[in-house]
């Protein structure tokens, strides 16, 4: 009996090329697995957004796209901030713990396993949805980031991503200085100081 011819495999790049357009946000699961996503990262198929998320190389990439990334860990009523909402407006860093806020005078939401949660006197102009997802403004990312990260080296960095971005640090000291019982004043006032610092010398090596 002759044998029966059998069509090559599919190459794993091929996984991604369906009948419609390919996923904005590929995970193990949709390609087969660990082993096989962790493969088209390697030949540049795939580029990594955060932990096991990515998206298909030369696909633009911004802030809701990064946004839509954290959707599933974000649990209902809480606002992605300081430095988790750094790498959603800029791209810098790539946290992989989550930064949140959540209204004052609102249910505290469930904390996420290795999360950092506080509350946060959060207006309606503070925050936007992105990517399905509620995420501080760059400017009042500004503030939580060097109220609730000061102690953190890269801080001064990510901040001073944001002041590039627009954020304005006069702003945001004001924003500090009206609240009267915050301990953290002094650091945060240190760090806004050495994101403009590093600003500078940032701009002045890119001529």
């Amino acid at each position: 009996m002759p044998a029966v011819p059998t069509s090559a495999p599919r190459p794993l790049r091929e996984l991604l090329h369906g009948p419609g357009p390919a996923p904005p946000v590929v995970r193990p699961g949709d390609v087969g697995g660990r082993a096989a996503w962790q493969t088209l990262v390697h030949e540049g198929v795939l580029r990594v957004l955060r932990a096991d998320a990515a998206c298909p190389a030369g696909r633009g990439v911004d802030a809701a796209l990064r946004a839509s990334v954290l959707a599933p860990e974000v649990p209902a009523g809480a606002v992605v901030t300081a430095r988790t909402a750094v790498w959603v407006h800029t791209g810098r860093g790539r946290p992989e713990t989550l930064d949140l806020t959540y209204p004052a005078g609102r249910h505290r939401p469930e904390r996420p396993r290795g999360a950092r949660l506080w509350q946060g006197h959060l207006l309606g102009p503070d925050t936007r949805r992105l990517g399905g997802v509620a995420v501080t403004t760059p400017q009042r990312t500004l503030v939580e980031l060097v109220l609730h990260g000061a102690r953190y080296p890269e801080t001064p960095l990510l901040a001073a991503a944001l002041l590039r971005a627009g954020a304005d640090p006069g702003r945001a000291r004001r924003a500090i200085e009206a609240r009267s019982r915050v301990a953290a004043r002094g650091p945060a006032h240190a760090a806004l100081s050495a994101a403009a610092a590093t600003l500078v010398g940032v701009e002045a090596a890119h001529g």
